[in-house]
Formats: structure tokens, C-alpha cells, sequence
């Protein structure tokens, strides 16, 4: 053996390397060593320059990425406008107000199964959420404290616990309702096939394909992932206004009230209630479905920024002026850091509060012609103290259905008086409980409808003041020819005065006075067949019969003029097809009291926006009176009108009057009684005119929805109507002057 470190049982290899000599990792150390360092400090290398270029090159866009500020845009919250009468009182207004507001997934019932487990894998520990029994002990233990948030949160705010789930119930209908629809649209998209794609031509498409079709392509289609809309991770209203006590308590106590805040909020009070709420009207939230709606009709943007849950008119004067009343939102830009803080803030558009409407209504004065038509239509038991009254020597009569009171000044077109009954309460319609409001909804009476504008009855006698203005201007007849009334026209069944139905006997000698006076039928008829049909119709469309107002209320009903052929006998007594709406007739006694101007009726007086008028526009702030706006009618004569205002004056004077039980010695009264015929009940009641009768200021109507004869029934209310008048200091005849004085 040679003395050696080499082994002996070693095979020597002479044959040459890859390096040209015999690869030998212990004979040439040195070598191993260069490669191991090459393969270690290469990468090392690489890894520097990157780091390097990094640092010295790349840093300020990297820095420029982590300190660049994010935009956000942010809304600035305002008030809408009030309504307040025309003494002042507030009928509308927006208030500031706290509101409980609790996230959708604590809303909705049966609860969402997915959060429920994020929930309780959150309270438990990691070493114990593969424990089954602990999971449902902890489940259980989460679901009792949702259930005791709505019974702990009825007890702190008063409200019943059925309300709050109705509440919940809505809210949750609302989003599912949105959600089926999201899911809907997914479906169908789903259901259309994807475009054939071309065949590949070349060996690398085909590469493609087979990739494609072996690797990447999952082998099944996967179900579709849970949709999660943003209205279900947000928070929802469920107590509306609450005292600064209660939200102490509340966020004191996060443990019993979780996931639950409160925030402040406007909302609309209506601090008159019940008084005049068919001119008021009221403002609802804006739903979704709304709101996509409103979109869709102004694809050019919403110019009054309308989101889902604002309040929106939906009746009256909140409707009809809503492009005034409505606050818009102003905007600010803000820019956030990485961080979230606000480093700059810019106001985009400021925020614009909406305008004040000042009615034309004389508050004190509407409360009375409300309780007058209450008193008509719900009467109360006669009084035996005074068993000589009028009311108890009133015939026996079931009470009227409904009624409407107005009053209009001659000059202006100015409503004092907008009184419909039966009526309701705002408030309690907007934030009474469920069954309250549906005792609202469901009433036969009907007292969320509007009678001012949208009632149409037949007018019966009080459109013979028309009548006998058509039959004037005609030129056929003089206002003191002399008509013998035999107490009908042509046959003694047919088209006949009321003395002649009750007694058989006519009138007698009438000229136009005394035929207004006692409501001859027959006088009129003649006097129509006279003049034909067609100039009875045409001078009442001058007096704007069969047209809207013009009212500044929506959905203003027409009535219904007839045209030719039709019964213009029967139109001439304010029969036949002819319906009015106690607003039109209103304006026809105005228009023969000012000298034949046909006022256009509103309501709002003031305004701080020049839109609502025609006249110049206001300077910015300023508060705008709001000019009358009327049209003469044509060919109408001063002999004509004081004619006629003689006659309706003699209805109230004359001792035979239809109108006599309305005297009063204070203020002589001028008008025409009407009892028009009503299918299947009793007839409509009506007395329509203006007071003063020699210097007119003031026009009135009233009318009684199957409420008898109108000067018995109608006619007691326009004498305490006129006295109410006069305590109020509205007529105030020292200082009335004559119209065109």
C-alpha cells in the first residue's frame, strides 16, 4: 500500500473533464468555491440593482403613488321652504330632528344565514369554532339579542313593537324588491350566447385552443356568486324624531342597541294638522322606483337633485310649488390621503335653500268654514232650550255627504277661504300608525279628496246667473220685460217651475229680477230657446265653464261644458250634462262683481321665486308680490252686469226671495240659491255670490254634496259665513270702496 491519502480502491480516471482535466471536486477546491460564489452573489447582484434602481430611480414614482389624494364629493345639506298663511302662521316647515337608524342586516327577517356565521366565528375563539355545540350555542345566544334590539328599542322610544316590524317589513320589501330585479337582469344576460369564435388558422391559435379547452376551462360552471346590493349594507330609518335625552341613552348603551345610530335629520311638520290640509299637502319620501322613474324623464339631470328618500310634493300647495319650495343640495370636493384625513376641501356648488310660499288663506276665517260645514254634515242634536230656532224649524233632511266653502276676492283672485269636508289630519296621515292611516285611505267619504277643484256637480239655479247674462248681451230681451209664468214651458209634465210642481200654479208677470229673485225655471227656459243653445254655451266658455282655472293646485278638474246638440234647456237652470266645480263658480260670481274681469284664483301670495309669476323677475333674495292675473270677457256691457247684479241682490232683498233667510242688516248680501237635481238621493245644495252687494269685494260659494234644498240648507251657512266675516274685521265697510273706484 503506498503511503498516500488517496484510497487504494480509488479508480484513477486519466480521461480528460469537461475543463480539459479530470473533473475532481476534492482535487480542485478552488474551483468548487468559484462556482458556489457565482451562483450565490449572481442573484445577490441582480437583486441590488433592483433594489438600487428602485431606490434612486423609481422612488419618486412610487412616492408620488403613495401620496396622491383621492377625490370625493360630498353633499351639503339644506332646508326646504315653509308655508306659512297670510297672518303669518306656519303651515309647513322643514325641522332638525334626530332619527334611529339601523343596518339593513338587523332588519331583515329571517336573517342572512352567511352574516349570522361571520358574526358568531367572530365571538368565538379560534381553538373552539370547530366545536359544533359551541357554534350553536353561540348562534342561538346572537339571534335572541337581534330579537330583544326591536323589543328593547320599542320600550326606549314608545313605539309599538308591531310598528317596528311593519317598519322593517317595508324597509326589507323595498330592497328585495330591488334585489329580484338586479337578478332578473343577470338571468337574461346570462341566457344570451357568447359570439362563435373564428377557427385558428396557424399551429399557434390551435395551441391556444387546446390550452384553453384542457387547462384554463373549468370542467363545470360554476353557480353563480350571491348578489350583495349596497341598500343592503346600509342603514335604514326606523324612529323619527326623538328627544337629545333618548340618544344619550341609546349610544350610552351600545351593548344592548348594536349596529344602531343616530343622526341628525330634517323633517316636515305641519303644525296646522287638520286645517286646510287639501291646500297645504304634504311631502312623502322619494322611492327607488320613483326616483329611476323621475330619471328616466329627465335624462338631462334632475335640475332639483332629487335622491331616493328625500321628501317630494304629492298634493297641493307642496306640490304645485315644489320647484320653489325644494332646498337643492349644495357640493364640496374633498381630498383624502392615503390615511383618509382631509387635506383640502373646495366648495363645487353652494347650497340653495328653498324659497317661503305665503298663502292667500285667512287662517282664522278657513277654521270657521270648516266647523260650519262640520256642524252641516255631522249636525249635532237639535237643542231643546230653543225649540224656535231656525235650524230646528229646518226640515228633516238626511245630512249633505260632503261640502266645500270658498271666498275670493273680486280683485285679486286671492282665496281666503279654501274649506272642504270631510278632511284629515296631516300628521296623522304621514306619521300615524298603520291603522290609522288606513282608516284614512278607506273611508267612503273620502276625505283625502280635494272638493275645491276636482268635485264637479251640477250647479242647478246659481248658473242662471249666466244664463241671464247670455240671455242680456243677446239683445232679444230687456231686463225689465215683462214673462207671464204658467209654471211650465210646453207641457205641465215637462220643464216646470217648482210652485207649479207642489201647487200648480206658476209664477206669474217675472221680469229678470223677479225671475232671479224666485228661481223661475221657466223664465230661463224661454229665454234660452231665444237666444238658441250655441250663444248660451259660447258666452259660457267666456266665463270659463268646461276649462280649468288655472289655480296654482294640481289636477284642477274641467267640468263638463255640453256642446251643441245637446239639452240646452236643461243646461240654462244648470241641469243636463252641465257639471262645475265650486271653484269655477266662484270665479263666474267674481267676474259679475268686478265688472266682467275673469280672475285666474291662487292661493300663494308671495314668493321668493320669480317663477311663479310672469311679471319682471325679482332680484335675487327678494321676496316677490305676485301680480292678479285676469282676462276681460268680451262684449260685455256695465248694463248687462248691474242688470244682472240687481236681480242676484233681489234673491237675498226681496221678501220672496229663495235667498231671505240669509239677510243681514249689517251688510246687504247678493247671490242665487241653487238646488240641483242628484240621480239616486237627495239633491245637491248651493248659494253662490259676493259681499258686499253694492261694493263687492268679496265672491263665496257654498255647496253641500247631496245636501237638500240650497236655500234652506246652504243659505244658513253663507249668513254665519258673512257674520264671521264681518268679526274678523274682513269686511269692514267704512272702508270699502266700490270696484273700479
Amino acid at each position: 500500500m503506498l503511503n498516500r491519502a488517496a484510497s487504494s480502491l480509488h479508480d484513477e480516471d486519466d480521461g480528460a473533464g469537461l475543463l480539459g482535466f479530470s473533473w475532481q471536486v476534492d482535487r480542485y477546491p478552488l474551483v468548487r468555491l468559484a462556482l458556489l460564489f457565482a451562483v450565490i452573489v449572481c442573484p445577490l447582484v441582480v437583486v441590488g440593482w433592483r433594489v438600487g434602481r428602485l431606490q434612486i430611480e423609481m422612488a419618486g414614482v412610487y412616492a408620488g403613488e403613495f401620496s396622491k389624494l383621492t377625490e370625493q364629493i360630498e353633499e351639503i345639506p339644506c332646508l326646504d321652504g315653509s308655508i306659512l298663511t297670510s297672518d303669518g302662521q306656519i303651515a309647513a316647515e322643514d325641522v332638525a330632528g334626530l332619527e334611529v337608524q339601523v343596518h339593513y342586516r338587523w332588519i331583515e327577517e329571517p336573517p342572512d344565514p352567511r352574516w349570522v356565521k361571520s358574526k358568531v366565528v367572530a365571538r368565538i375563539p379560534r381553538a373552539e369554532r370547530r366545536k359544533p355545540e359551541r357554534i350553536e350555542a353561540e348562534t342561538d345566544k346572537f339571534l335572541a339579542e337581534r330579537a330583544a334590539l326591536w323589543q328593547q328599542l320599542a320600550d326606549a322610544t314608545n313605539v309599538p313593537i308591531a310598528e317596528l316590524n311593519q317598519r322593517r317589513a317595508a324597509h326589507q320589501h323595498r330592497v328585495e324588491s330591488m334585489k329580484k330585479k338586479v337578478e332578473r337582469t343577470r338571468a337574461l344576460a346570462a341566457q344570451e350566447p357568447l359570439p362563435p369564435e373564428a377557427p385558428a388558422t396557424t399551429w399557434l391559435g390551435m395551441a391556444r385552443n387546446l390550452f384553453v379547452e384542457w387547462v384554463a376551462q373549468a370542467p363545470e360552471a360554476k353557480a353563480p356568486e350571491k348578489i350583495v346590493l349596497k341598500e343592503e349594507l346600509a342603514y335604514y330609518s326606523v324612529v323619527t324624531d326623538i328627544t337629545t335625552g333618548l340618544r344619550a341613552k341609546l349610544k350610552s348603551h351600545p351593548e344592548l342597541y348594536p349596529n344602531l345610530r343616530v343622526v341628525d335629520v330634517t323633517h316636515r311638520e305641519y303644525p296646522l294638522g287638520g286645517v286646510a290640509p287639501h291646500i297645504v299637502g304634504y311631502r312623502k319620501p322619494l322611492t327607488q322606483e320613483e326616483w329611476a322613474a323621475r330619471q328616466a324623464r329627465l335624462p338631462q339631470g334632475d335640475p332639483l337633485g332629487y335622491l331616493p328618500g328625500d321628501r317630494i310634493g304629492q298634493t297641493g300647495i307642496e306640490l304645485f310649488h315644489e320647484r320653489h319650495l325644494r332646498g337643492v343640495r349644495g357640493q364640496r370636493k374633498l381630498w383624502l390621503n392615503s390615511q383618509g384625513e382631509v387635506v383640502e376641501e373646495r366648495e363645487i356648488r353652494a347650497a340653495r335653500p328653498g324659497q317661503d310660499v305665503e298663502l292667500t288663506i285667512n287662517l282664522e276665517l278657513q277654521r270657521q268654514a270648516e266647523q260650519l260645514l262640520r256642524d252641516a254634515i255631522n249636525p249635532p242634536p237639535p237643542s231643546p232650550t230653543n225649540p224656535e230656532s231656525e235650524e230646528a224649524a229646518a226640515p228633516t233632511l238626511a245630512p249633505a255627504q260632503s261640502g266645500c266653502i270658498a271666498v275670493m276676492d273680486v280683485r285679486t283672485g286671492e282665496m281666503l277661504v279654501a274649506a272642504s269636508w270631510p278632511t284629515f289630519d296631516i300628521n296623522v296621515y304621514l306619521n300615524g300608525s298603520a291603522a290609522e292611516r288606513q282608516a284614512i285611505e278607506v273611508d267612503r267619504r273620502f276625505p283625502l279628496y280635494p272638493r275645491l277643484h276636482k268635485m264637479t256637480l251640477a250647479p242647478g239655479s246659481v248658473f242662471k246667473a249666466l244664463t241671464a247674462t247670455a240671455m242680456l248681451q243677446a239683445g232679444r230681451r230687456r231686463a225689465t220685460d215683462v214673462f207671464d209664468c204658467q209654471g211650465y214651458l210646453d207641457h205641465p209634465n215637462k220643464r216646470r217651475c217648482l210652485p207649479f210642481v207642489h201647487q200648480g200654479v206658476g209664477h206669474g208677470p217675472v221680469d229678470l229680477s223677479l225671475a232671479m229673485a224666485q228661481s223661475c225655471n221657466v223664465y230661463f227656459f224661454n229665454g234660452a230657446r231665444e237666444i238658441g243653445g250655441q250663444r248660451l254655451l259660447d258666452s259660457a266658455g267666456q266665463f270659463g265653464f268646461g276649462q280649468p282655472t288655472g289655480i296654482d293646485l294640481p289636477n284642477e278638474s274641467a267640468g263638463n261644458l255640453p256642446v251643441m246638440p245637446c239639452d240646452f234647456l236643461g243646461v240654462a237652470i244648470g241641469q243636463a250634462a252641465l257639471t262645475v266645480t265650486p271653484l269655477q263658480i266662484v270665479r263666474m260670481m267674481g267676474a259679475i262683481a268686478n265688472g266682467g274681469e275673469l280672475l285666474t284664483p291662487r292661493l300663494a301670495r308671495r314668493s321668493g321665486s320669480a317663477v311663479v309669476s310672469e311679471e319682471r323677475p325679482a332680484e335675487s333674495g327678494s321676496t316677490l308680490l305676485l301680480a292678479p292675473q285676469s282676462r276681460s270677457i268680451p262684449e260685455l256691457s256695465t248694463q248687462t252686469l248691474a242688470a244682472v247684479r240687481h236681480g242676484l241682490e233681489q234673491v237675498v232683498a226681496h221678501p220672496n226671495g229663495t235667498g231671505k233667510r240669509i239677510r243681514l242688516k249689517e251688510v246687504a248680501i247678493a247671490g242665487k240659491t241653487g238646488t240641483a237635481e242628484a240621480r239616486g238621493g237627495q239633491d245637491h245644495a248651493w248659494f253662490a255670490g259676493y259681499v258686499p252687494a253694492d261694493r263687492p269685494r268679496y265672491a263665496l260659494v257654498v255647496v253641500l254634496e247631496r245636501g237638500g234644498s240650497g236655500g234652506k240648507m246652504a243659505g244658513p251657512l253663507v249668513k254665519k259665513l258673512v257674520q264671521a266675516m264681518l268679526k274678523e274685521g274682513v269686511i269692514d265697510q267704512s272702508r270699502e270702496v266700490a270696484v273700479g273706484e
